[in-house]
């Protein structure tokens, strides 16, 4: 936003294309408009302002502006509203451990999934997979270079594609919240029904401005998913 006459979302297309006219939903917030310009990638400038496109394709870097005034932010995915993609907290996923401190299910890490990095655990080990005999064992944690199946549980909704449909929105890296190292890699491999975070819903005790704030949020604002307090 280089002054107050223009307001540009800049972002990389990751699949598909998009064309001016087109009816976007930005996730996981669910607000939904229509794109007005495309702009080609570069610093927005006076002279190149009118240098707009009718319609880009994936990989390019552009900037759209929107009909409506919407809040998008640095992790939000924009889709077709007819192209939804699922929205959840709660993924299956292949993961390979690349430390030599082992996973710990009990522990909260960084995952950084395309330009997001949302805070999340390991809730579940469904099965460790042998690499050189495919044979799957049940285990309760990961050493260096295991490769396992999980259910891994985000502290916030993502909007979220398969690896198999998307390899640049399905993929994703844990990154140690103490050391700041990466200690893991991932693909998604399905998207299931929200499940509560019990690490985020503590037994927290609310005011009564607060209760009030959550109710008028949820009234009025239902597509936020405002858990109720």
């Amino acid at each position: 936003r280089p002054n107050l006459d223009f307001r540009g979302f800049c972002g990389t297309i990751a699949a598909g294309s998009v064309q001016v006219g087109d009816e976007i939903t930005v996730l996981p917030s669910g607000k939904t408009t229509k794109v007005k310009s495309i702009i080609n990638g570069g610093d927005i400038t006076e002279e190149n302002r009118a240098a707009t496109t009718k319609e880009a394709y994936a990989p390019m870097a552009i900037t759209i502006t929107t009909e409506d005034e919407v809040d998008i932010s640095r992790g939000d995915m924009i889709v077709h509203t007819k192209n939804l993609p699922r929205v959840s907290n709660s993924l299956k996923v292949m993961l390979v451990w690349m430390d030599e401190k082992p996973m710990d299910i009990n522990r909260s890490y960084d995952i950084k999934r395309a330009t997001s990095v949302v805070s999340g655990s390991f809730e579940h080990i469904n099965y460790k997979i042998d690499v050189n005999t495919y044979e799957r064992t049940q285990v309760t944690s990961l050493q260096l270079n295991d490769i396992a199946s999980c259910k891994m549980l985000l502290t916030r909704p993502i909007a979220a594609d398969s690896y198999k449909e998307n390899k640049e929105t399905g993929s994703f890296i844990v990154v140690d919240r103490i050391s700041n190292n990466t200690v893991g890699a991932g693909m998604i491999v399905g998207v299931t029904k929200r499940d509560e975070d019990k690490a985020v819903h503590s037994h927290k005790t609310y005011s009564d401005a607060e209760k009030a704030l959550n109710k008028y949020i949820r009234d009025n604002f239902p597509e936020w998913n405002c858990k109720e307090v």
